[in-house]
């Protein structure tokens, strides 16, 4: 594998990563299992449109990932491109980490076993005791 590969890869996954850390408002814990397996299927199913991928907001909302999403102003539409079926996937992508993140503790990354009162957040037992 080429350099120019490997860095074009790397690319593409900053472009959604940087996105998020933007925002800031994602607990660690999740950066450490739940957000890199989110981007890498994500950049699957965006493949050359990765760039045109823009994060308009992300947050933990009631103990679960959130993203809301859009493509980039001026993107360009390729007319061969079946797009429904792309936002589909990115939609069902968004989902499905959203239901792992609610079973992933917010401090460590382990699966969570206990949810803290009043804000909800996911905690397994160890950072659960801790806190």
């Amino acid at each position: 594998m080429s350099n120019e590969f490997k860095d074009y890869e790397y690319e593409k996954r900053q472009h959604i990563l940087n996105q998020l850390d933007n925002d800031g408002g994602l607990p660690e814990g999740w950066y450490k299992t739940v957000i890199p397996n989110m981007v890498d299927e994500l950049v699957d199913v965006l493949g050359p449109y990765v760039f045109e991928f823009e994060v308009l907001q992300c947050k933990e909302k009631y103990g679960a990932i959130r993203i809301y999403w859009s493509w980039a102003e001026n993107s360009y539409r390729d007319p061969e491109t079946d797009w429904d079926v792309i936002i589909n996937r990115i939609d069902t992508i968004l989902r499905k980490y959203e239901s792992i993140s609610f079973l992933t503790c917010v401090e460590c990354g382990a699966n969570a076993t206990k949810y803290s009162d009043g804000w909800v957040l996911p905690y397994c037992h160890e950072c659960f005791s801790r806190k």
